[in-house]
């Protein structure tokens, strides 16, 4: 029997997710925390950035707008373009450790900005098989047709794929299209759970 193919959301998992406090103060605390990811979340401007067909200017503007910050769009992209920039110690010697052994990777809500200052940074790209960048794929998650566009692409069964994610959204729908889903927040949770699926 083939081993399976583990794959794994970044921010949240690997990626520290930082900007939140910026974001809040921006609104002038308006906003609660669960408040600004429910907007984030379901912001055109969000998942047209994250799905490659939006420009940065475009996508900066609209974000002031919709937030009603207290920025200018260029002073938002210059502090956007580091939110990305914090790796979980660990995170490289566990990909190492899992990329000898199984089929990795990882499908991640990101864009043009933050991806490549995670591949200039960390080299993130290099330690998974395959990449399913949001922007580059013009997908998103949760939406089921994402999961079953990566499954395809995979050439793998979908029961024999391992998905790790911290949004409970995705962890859904990526159970309904046939994956081992499990949600897991931090590489502390991540070793955690893979230890106990006996996959370290």
């Amino acid at each position: 029997m083939n081993s399976p193919t583990l794959m794994f959301d970044l921010g949240g998992v690997f990626i520290e997710l930082t900007g939140v406090t910026k974001m809040l103060e921006w609104t002038q605390n308006r906003l609660s925390v669960d408040d600004l990811w429910d907007i984030w979340f379901a912001s055109d401007h969000v998942k047209g950035f994250e799905t490659g067909q939006m420009d940065d200017l475009t996508f900066a503007r609209g974000i002031v707008d919709e937030f009603d910050l207290a920025i200018n769009s260029h002073e938002f992209l210059f502090h956007f373009s580091s939110w990305s920039n914090h790796l979980f110690p660990g995170s490289r010697k566990l990909l190492s450790h899992l990329k000898e052994n199984y089929t990795l990777a990882c499908l991640s809500n990101t864009n043009a900005i933050h991806w490549k200052n995670m591949c200039d940074k960390f080299n993130i790209d290099r330690y998974f098989h395959f990449n399913f960048p949001s922007h580059m794929i013009g997908k998103v998650k949760p939406e089921l047709d994402t999961f079953t566009f990566v499954i395809d692409q995979l050439a793998t069964p979908p029961d024999q794929i391992y998905f790790f994610d911290d949004n409970p959204d995705n962890i859904q729908n990526a159970a309904k299209a046939g994956l081992k889903a499990f949600r897991v927040v931090g590489i502390q949770e991540l070793n955690e759970t893979l230890s106990r699926l006996s996959l370290v």
